[in-house]
This record gives C-alpha cells, sequence and structure tokens, in this order.
C-alpha cells in the first residue's frame, strides 16, 4: 500500500507555458510613424543637400533712399508717358521745370537733396544721408533710372506696323529699372567727377548695386 503511494506516476511531466501577447495594433502604428519620419528626415536632407538654399537677406534701404526711390520708379511711368505723347526723350532740365520728382529741387524735408545728371538711356542722382542719422553717419549714395532701349527707340516702336510686338514686349518685360548703392566719402569725389565719362551701370551688375521694385517694397 504504501509502496504503491510513493511511485511517481508515469504520465506525468514538467509543462512549459508561453504567454503571447495578442496583436492590438500600438506595435504597427508605432513602427509605421517611426518609418514615416525617417523617410522625411532622409527627404529634407537630401532636398538640402540637391538644392542649397540661397542669401535671401534684404539689404536694409535707409527711408530716406527709400522715398527716392519710390518717385524714381514714379517718375519712370511718367518719362514713358511723355514720351510717347511727345514722341521725344525730354530732358532733366524739363522734368526739374514740371516739377516731376525726384528731379525737382521741391524736395521734403524727410528727403535728400540729390544732383542729376542725364545720360542717353538713364539718369544718375548722388546724394548725401542725414548725418544726424548715427545708423548711416557720413553716408553717401547714387540713384540711377535706367531704360532698357533708347527712350526714341522705345517712342518710335509704338507706332507704325511694330506696335502690336512693342506693346507684347513692353507687357512682358518692364523697360526700365532703378537701382542704387552706397557710396563711401573717399570715393564719392572721384565717383562724382567722373559722372561725365562713366557709362550708365547694366542690370546685371554685381554688387555693390542694388536694384529697386516697387512691387516688392509694396508687399
Amino acid at each position: 500500500m504504501s509502496d504503491r503511494n510513493t511511485q511517481a506516476s508515469p504520465t506525468s511531466s514538467a509543462v512549459c507555458v508561453e504567454e503571447v501577447t495578442p496583436w492590438n495594433g500600438k506595435l504597427e502604428n508605432r513602427f509605421v510613424f517611426l518609418t514615416l519620419c525617417l523617410m522625411f528626415s532622409l527627404a529634407v536632407i537630401l532636398l538640402h543637400w540637391l538644392y542649397p538654399s540661397k542669401n535671401t537677406e534684404r539689404v536694409k534701404i535707409p527711408n530716406e533712399i527709400r522715398q527716392q526711390l519710390t518717385s524714381l520708379s514714379n517718375a519712370a511711368e511718367e518719362i514713358l508717358l511723355l514720351k510717347e505723347l511727345e514722341g521725344t526723350q525730354p530732358s532733366l532740365q524739363s522734368l526739374q521745370d514740371m516739377g516731376i520728382a525726384p528731379f525737382s529741387q521741391i524736395q521734403l524735408a524727410s528727403m535728400a537733396e540729390l544732383e542729376w545728371f542725364q545720360k542717353p538711356n538713364c539718369f544718375i542722382g548722388f546724394g548725401q544721408l542725414n548725418k544726424d542719422d548715427n545708423q548711416f553717419p557720413e553716408k553717401y549714395f547714387q540713384l540711377q533710372l535706367s531704360f532698357k532701349q533708347s527712350p526714341a527707340n522705345l517712342t518710335s516702336a509704338t507706332h507704325g506696323h511694330d506696335h502690336n510686338q512693342a506693346s507684347s514686349t513692353e507687357q512682358s518685360v518692364q523697360p526700365y529699372y532703378t537701382s542704387w548703392r552706397f557710396l563711401e566719402s573717399t570715393e564719392f569725389k572721384s565717383v562724382f567727377e567722373n559722372t561725365a565719362n562713366s557709362e550708365c551701370h547694366s542690370q546685371s551688375d554685381a554688387e555693390p548695386w542694388h536694384v529697386f521694385s516697387l512691387m516688392t517694397e509694396q508687399h
């Protein structure tokens, strides 16, 4: 009887139970999220490498110069209108006599006084910033209103059989541009005195020239 109780049962064995976590979708969501983050990071790196960002920092324009450039852009439209009506290029003296700013000698107190010169395809102005301006002390500047064609050519092109062609060209390409640059006091005198023998600078010229866009300033 006792021997029978102490004998191990032949059918008993060790059982290993493994717990299986049920699929609830959390692991899959985490894996998809990490994959998307990795793809986005790679895309940003590739875009930065293939298309490096350009320096779009805009040059700060003093208020005195901005006012003159705005007047100069408006004057360009009036000059084009006068050439269309009269068929000839208005002279600097005639623009001053008509009181067209900024060529007119009548200036606002907040606007710097300018000295103007006329070239076949451009008007060049020189001025000095307010000496009391601590941000731009003793700074001179140069402005230029340039026409991309000779004013006479612009006028004649709008008459006769070339009228339609000229109109479409003027709509696609602005016939003028305004630009400016700073001049140090050490170089102002030589540039001013050599203006009569110098050429109008091109729109493609690099610094220190800066092209002014009235549309950009308004936005």
